[in-house]
């Protein structure tokens, strides 16, 4: 099941790499005609080279340009080193243009794949062989499988608790991880990746209808929208993250959880194009419960001993659940105190609460994957690569997977 998601994930990543390309209008021109390859990467060398004669020749006539007295020295060491640090961040930057669009890129291997189909006789297929091969070693060895990995950014909602925890986190690396949280970056783990693959093939089962609904669990509260959904379960989430902090063995399906409940949070709160409510609503939602945990009292911003400000913030909102006023906190707070009541009535504890979470996160990502909005991933794909999101859009576009149309009702504006 591992080697299947790990295939499926590179086959869509290769499949959005070549989408994505499409946005550097100068690459499927010039991998379309070897002269106009091997043109291109000669006028980029024949510019830089200009360039740097250009710089030298500037350097020799420094007397005229800057009206400089003779005998004086015309340039000092820091102004020499200055020119030739940009000559070389120039150079630097035509070559790593020329190795990522074109050497290592998969057009390169696209125009080769053609060029040995075509190849009229033995010698040319047999070079043209080679040549595959070697493209794909050297690729392989240069980016060590970088394909394969998929980041995703991680907000998490406590670490808004003021300035004063911007300036500590900004003060102190060491303290980063206890007062802002998880790494803003994370590659997708492949446990992630196999309980993402292993919905979808449910999602894409004969037996099922091809569409996907939102989760719902039995004995929780129901939040409403899908805003409202992500930000409630999201806040129940990471307040168990840190009931739960002194375990030592942190399960697979925490991994999953956690990791999918912090992207969804980014998704709400950077990227609310891409969600299934309408942006400018999902905004203000995400500005209320946010505004609302900012102004919680400044105590819960308090570190003691070794206890951290968020420790010290879910403490507080878990003893109080009764008197917040914001609804979205609230429901989260509701959703903290089941997934507490269902850990103590079940038998695996700790297990059972964190499947629950995995399910339900893994649920609500497929479900929101499925949309028409496809200029919203064509400007994410163009620029910043893809969200984790698309390439399960992408999937769900191949596979005919749909969201149920009862489950819009209500969500937009």
């Amino acid at each position: 099941l591992k080697l299947n998601a790990k295939r499926a994930f590179q086959v869509l990543q290769l499949e959005l790499n070549f989408l994505e390309n499409y946005y550097q209008a100068v690459v499927p021109v010039v991998m379309s005609n070897p002269f106009l390859f091997v043109g291109n990467f000669l006028l980029s060398l024949l510019f830089v080279a200009i360039y740097l004669l250009a710089v030298v020749a500037m350097s020799q006539n420094f007397d005229d340009i800057y009206c400089t007295n003779l005998g004086q020295r015309r340039l000092s060491t820091r102004d020499q080193l200055i020119t030739i640090s940009l000559g070389i961040i120039l150079l630097t930057i035509e070559i790593i243009e020329f190795l990522s669009l074109y050497l290592f890129s998969n057009w390169l291997l696209v125009r080769l794949l053609c060029f040995y189909v075509r190849a009229a006789n033995r010698w040319n297929k047999w070079l043209a062989h080679w040549i595959i091969v070697a493209a794909m070693w050297v690729k392989r060895r240069a980016l060590r499988d970088g394909d394969a990995c998929i980041k995703i950014q991680q907000v998490s909602i406590l670490q808004l608790c003021g300035t004063i925890d911007t300036l500590w986190a900004l003060t102190s690396q060491a303290l980063a991880a206890r007062v802002v949280g998880p790494q803003r970056s994370v590659t997708v783990s492949m446990e992630a990746k196999v309980a993402i693959v292993k919905a979808l093939k449910g999602a894409v089962d004969p037996r099922s209808t091809g569409s996907v609904s939102c989760p719902h669990f039995s004995g929780f509260v129901e939040c409403g929208s899908i805003t409202e959904t992500i930000l409630a379960w999201h806040l129940a989430t990471d307040l168990l993250v840190f009931e739960l902090e002194n375990n030592v063995r942190v399960s697979d399906d925490q991994k999953v959880a956690t990791m999918l409940a912090r992207y969804c949070m980014y998704l709400v709160a950077n990227m609310p194009e891409l969600l299934v409510d309408d942006k400018a609503w999902a905004t203000d939602v995400y500005q209320d419960m946010k505004d609302y945990m900012e102004k919680l009292p400044p105590q819960c911003c308090v570190m003691t001993g070794n206890t951290s400000r968020r420790r010290r913030m879910a403490l507080m909102m878990a003893k109080n659940a009764g008197d917040i006023e914001e609804k979205t906190t609230k429901r989260g707070m509701e959703v903290f105190d089941e997934l507490l009541k269902r850990r103590a009535q079940e038998e695996e504890g700790d297990a059972a609460v964190w499947k629950i979470l995995a399910g339900f996160w893994t649920e609500l990502l497929i479900f929101m994957a499925p949309s028409e909005n496809v200029q919203g991933h064509a400007k994410t794909l163009a620029t910043s690569g893809g969200e984790l999101i698309t390439y399960l859009w992408a999937f769900c576009t191949h596979a005919g997977i749909s969201r149920q149309q009862e489950e819009l009702r209500g969500q937009q504006v």
